[in-house]
């Protein structure tokens, strides 16, 4: 179950990076009709997300499920081998 969980979260995270990509899209393209595109200095500013002034969330949030999935899956294996071996004693002490 927790595997789906850690699956799902991860999609709805790059969901959430596509539609944010939009909303600023249309916040850009308001800018230009105004006086000032205070958003559009602020993200080269920023050196649009490359630089070392800014680091976007979503791409440090995206890896948080993923990591929870390797963790759930190495305890998956750990548990199906330690289960393996208890079937093994059972059946050689029989």
């Amino acid at each position: 179950m927790s595997i789906v969980f850690s699956i799902l979260w991860h999609r709805i995270i790059k969901s959430h990076q596509k539609l944010n990509a939009i909303k600023f899209e249309i916040i850009h393209e308001l800018g230009r009709h105004l006086p000032a595109s205070v958003y559009r200095y602020e993200w080269q500013l920023a050196n649009e997300g490359r630089g070392r002034l800014y680091r976007s969330f979503t791409g440090i949030e995206r890896w948080i499920p993923l990591e929870f999935l390797f963790l759930h899956l190495v305890i998956l294996v750990i548990s199906g081998m330690q289960y393996v071996q208890l079937l093994n004693r059972m059946t050689v002490g029989h």
